[in-house]
């Protein structure tokens, strides 16, 4: 019988610690975190924990300097015949390895991870005929269509995909990655205009092969029932019960208090770049909407530290240099202990899902079965709520 086991806790209250404290040394753990970092903490918190004890944990990601790609290095580790060994991997990392080498591990995932990998792409015309037109074989002389590769250029498409990640090329890697998915749908939408073509790639995170041939699998996170996974895991008829992991909490020392910067529930990035005149401006700078919230919510904290949540484009060095104190971060945090001595953050969270990104979410939530309604509030949970918690 294939179980999942929720671990369904309280941010802070304890599970990731929960789940060190009770390494015994004998079974075999691949720990799964959202993110490098997290890992790279969640060996530490072992090394420091069991500092006079034996243990055997070690983490597998990218910046090693190695040649060997991460899934061999994984998946040699899966099979070399340890015992009581704790392998840290990242979430991406977990959906890349062969499913089969996972028997007889135990799988913990820290956090809930992410289901929707909708995303799409639109290239020119030019690059489109250059580039893609010989490899489709879409059949379709209408606007929109499914597209695939053709049968004989398989091996082809996947040589490109290799250069196109050692390129950086993030269009071929996207698209061509869409293409040679056993999961993914994916549409082409064609410009009546200029004959540009945006490539639809419908994705999700099959976690269900992993699921079934683990010894057991867990997942450390808050609130995981309001989640996309848990509908995939409810869709797919997988059993659900309580974690060993769940952690005792009896609530959080100090309450917070949460300050609206703004009125209004909906902000977009067009919003945020407006500036006193109404018009958008060119570039996020002094006179913008947003510029000036962010600012005006630094100064409230005056000298206090304070985490500074947002996304890339707002992090402008004038901010970062006015407020010392402040320590702009990622966007997702979910999980790292290492900002615990910060008591005051500033997030900012913007925008309304793109019409073309509703579309997709749609199209996907069919594709796996699951009620519409529950799925879009599940996917709003994530997009807002999940990650600013």
């Amino acid at each position: 019988m294939t179980t999942v086991e929720y671990a369904s806790a309280l941010m802070g209250s304890g599970k990731t610690q929960e789940f060190i404290s009770s390494l015994d040394g004998e079974r075999n753990i691949l720990f799964a975190a959202p993110t490098k970092k997290l890992g790279i903490d969640v060996n530490k918190r072992i090394g420091d924990t069991y500092q006079d004890h034996y243990h055997d944990s070690e983490v597998i990601n990218s910046d090693d300097k190695t040649n060997i790609p991460v899934r061999e290095r994984i998946e040699k580790a899966l099979t070399e015949g340890r015992e009581g060994s704790v392998v840290i991997i990242t979430h991406n990392a977990l959906l890349n390895i062969d499913p089969q080498y996972l028997e007889g591990w135990e799988i913990v995932v820290d956090e809930v991870p992410e289901i929707n990998l909708n995303e799409y792409k639109r290239v020119g015309a030019n690059t489109y005929n250059t580039l893609f037109a010989d490899l489709l074989d879409d059949g379709m002389e209408e606007l929109v269509g499914i597209c695939g590769i053709q049968p004989h250029l398989k091996i082809k498409a996947n040589d490109l995909y290799a250069d196109a990640w050692r390129t950086e090329n993030k269009a071929y890697t996207l698209i061509l990655g869409g293409l040679l998915s056993d999961t993914a749908v994916v549409t082409k939408e064609i410009s009546k205009t200029d004959g540009g073509v945006t490539f639809l790639v419908h994705n999700y995170a099959n976690y269900e092969p992993i699921i079934r041939n683990a010894k057991e699998f867990h997942i450390l996170g808050n609130a995981i029932e309001q989640s996309l996974f848990h509908l995939f895991v409810e869709a797919k008829g997988i059993n659900i019960k309580e974690s060993k992991y769940t952690p005792d909490f009896s609530g959080y020392k100090m309450p917070p208090t949460l300050v609206p910067m703004v009125e209004g529930n909906k902000f977009s990035k067009e919003m945020m770049m407006l500036r006193d005149d109404g018009v958008k401006g060119e570039e996020f700078d002094n006179k913008c909407w947003g510029f000036k919230i962010i600012d005006k919510a630094l100064s409230y904290h005056a000298d206090e530290k304070v985490l500074v949540q947002c996304f890339d484009w707002m992090k402008h060095k004038e901010l970062i240099d006015k407020y010392p104190n402040a320590e702009f971060t990622k966007f997702d945090l979910r999980g790292v202990n290492s900002y615990s001595h910060f008591s005051r953050t500033v997030n900012i969270i913007h925008g309304n899902p793109e019409p073309i990104r509703g579309r997709m979410d749609a199209k996907l939530l069919d594709i796996l079965g699951i009620d519409k309604e529950k799925g879009e509030r599940a996917i709003r949970y994530f997009r807002y709520i999940e990650n600013i918690s």
